[in-house]
């Protein structure tokens, strides 16, 4: 329940009239001081790494980190302490920067709090405090919702303009029921996948007709699947099986014997309630001994046991999902060919099948005529249903598709916006709204009122590390990938310079080798030539 308090949402679990609860609703004020801290632990822990990189040590000559001198360390360190301090546009100038509220920052670039005035403040201004530091929007009109905004969505006050209010597919009867409906009429309302059939009876008035059907609507039903098939434990047909039942010990509707034999296997397909497949198989061993629970143990395996499986008093087998609401599960069974074995389809429709579904979001009602209305729950042209009678007692012109909803259309400081149902919000390409949302409730047309929006410290700084951080959109990897281009590059150059001093040392190498060739060659020569000195001064010595 979220509409008896403002601002709180209350979860009922159990209803004894005999018990009074008094609920107490206070400001976590020691919560809310312990996240601010985390904030400012969490700024210092950066700032102090930033000043440790762009720190140098004078007497050592060496800079505090590989950082040092780093422009986009340089240009990190602006964005954040500018958020620090300065003023955040639409709050009170007694509180717009984080120094009036109690946290200021000294020359090192550290934050500290004033816990006592901080504190303080949030006990007595704390919609001052809160504007400070969260994005908000403050309307003007009681018809008019803030709802959402982007990091595409300017700081401002603007006028928001609406040329159409939103309206619910509704469908208002031909017939009026001013006695009683005076005929029986099954009438069937569908949306979507979600089907509600309610029996109307000649003695209901407008009241009960209108009750039958929000009870209906309002129910809420787990998927069953039947069995079209019924089996007996007889060839007479006096009694139908249970899981108990021997697979020898089985007929079918004609009184054939299923005539099963040992190795025979069952298998099965379908879909779990989110549409997941499923498969799996079932080998009967021993025909007079193995019994049908053996293949209800392998379905109910096969779905994660999120299904039960059994066998109903006609002999039937029944798959019932584990959980209420909408559902896709689904089983279709392969019987082994050659055999008189058969459970037959297995579906939600039929004889005692049920479709799962949640509650629908149509209500009835009577237009004051007596005239049943039927409309969808929700605003906008996004939601429709159908309606069809098998005697057209009430809609006279035979099956109904009521799509007739509108959304709401204007614009948000004469930008153009575009609406969803009740909701209103900046298109994309708008210099100052872009992505802000407001929820229009009234039903005039014109400038309704404004809508003042406040980013708040945290939106700033969000702001401010999405521009940074992003790793499409951040500067930071626009940084991390220049540098790694120049990486690239370097790691290029290095392998071009070593490619070159391969090629002069083989080069070198080949020089060396052609000279200690010319080497040996000159070394052969002065032995030949020595050896012919010395033949001759032989020969003149005699």
């Amino acid at each position: 329940i979220t509409d008896v308090i403002p601002g709180v949402t209350l979860t009922l679990l159990d209803a004894d009239s005999d018990t009074t609860i008094t609920l107490n609703i206070d400001r976590d004020i020691d919560g809310l001081m312990d996240k601010i801290s985390d904030f400012v632990d969490a700024y210092n822990e950066v700032a102090s790494y930033i000043h440790q990189q762009q720190s140098y040590d004078e007497e050592k000559q060496e800079p505090g980190g590989i950082l040092f001198g780093d422009g986009t360390l340089f240009s990190i360190q602006s964005q954040l302490s500018s958020v620090v301090v300065g003023s955040i546009w639409g709050v009170d100038s007694d509180f717009s920067t984080l120094a009036l509220a109690g946290i200021t920052v000294d020359k090192e670039g550290q934050l500290s709090i004033d816990t006592d005035k901080l504190r303080g403040y949030l006990q007595t201004n704390f919609n001052d405090i809160r504007y400070l530091f969260t994005a908000s929007g403050i309307t003007s009109d009681g018809t008019l919702e803030y709802i959402s905004h982007t990091r595409d969505t300017n700081p401002g006050e603007y006028t928001v303009n609406i040329t159409q209010v939103a309206t619910k597919s509704t469908a208002t009867s031909d017939t009026a029921v001013d006695s009683t409906l005076g005929s029986n009429e099954t009438i069937t309302i569908t949306d979507g996948t979600r089907t509600a059939t309610i029996d109307l009876t000649s003695s209901m008035t407008i009241t009960d007709i209108i009750n039958a059907i929000n009870t209906e609507l309002d129910s809420v039903y787990t998927q069953r699947l039947v069995g079209s098939e019924s089996l007996y434990a007889d060839s007479s047909q006096s009694q139908v099986i249970t899981s108990s039942t021997t697979w020898d010990s089985i007929y079918n509707a004609s009184g054939q014997s299923a005539n099963l034999q040992n190795g025979d296997v069952i298998s099965f397909t379908g879909t779990t309630r989110n549409g997941s497949s499923i498969s799996g198989s079932y080998t009967i061993s021993d025909v007079s001994s193995d019994t049908i629970q053996g293949l209800i143990t392998a379905i109910h395996e096969a779905y994660g046991n999120d299904v039960t499986v059994s066998i109903d008093g006609n002999g039937r087998i029944v798959v019932t999902d584990k959980y209420e609401g909408n559902s896709q599960l689904s089983l279709t069974i392969d019987e082994p060919s050659d055999r008189n074995l058969d459970f037959g389809t297995v579906l939600t429709t039929n004889s005692g099948g049920q479709e799962g579904r949640y509650s629908m979001d149509i209500t009835a009602s009577n237009d004051g005529s007596n005239h049943l209305v039927l409309a969808y729950d929700a605003y906008g042209s996004g939601h429709s249903f159908t309606i069809s009678e098998t005697a057209d007692l009430l809609w006279t012109g035979g099956d109904q598709t009521v799509d007739n909803g509108q959304d709401v259309a204007g614009t948000i400081n004469g930008e153009s916006a575009t609406g969803n149902g009740q909701v209103l919000t900046g298109d994309d390409d708008q210099p100052n709204v872009a992505g802000l949302s407001v929820r229009y409730t009234g039903t005039d047309t014109g400038d309704i009122g404004t809508i003042k929006f406040i980013t708040g410290a945290a939106e700033e700084f969000d702001r401010v590390l999405f521009g940074i951080t992003d790793p499409y959109e951040g500067y930071l990897a626009y940084k991390q990938d220049s540098l790694q281009g120049t990486i690239k590059q370097l790691e290029d150059r290095i392998k071009q310079m070593e490619e070159r001093l391969d090629r002069k040392m083989e080069q070198m190498v080949n020089q060396f080798v052609a000279m200690e060739k010319a080497l040996s060659v000159i070394q052969s020569q002065s032995q030949w030539l020595t050896g012919q000195i010395e033949s001759l001064s032989s020969g003149w010595r005699y």
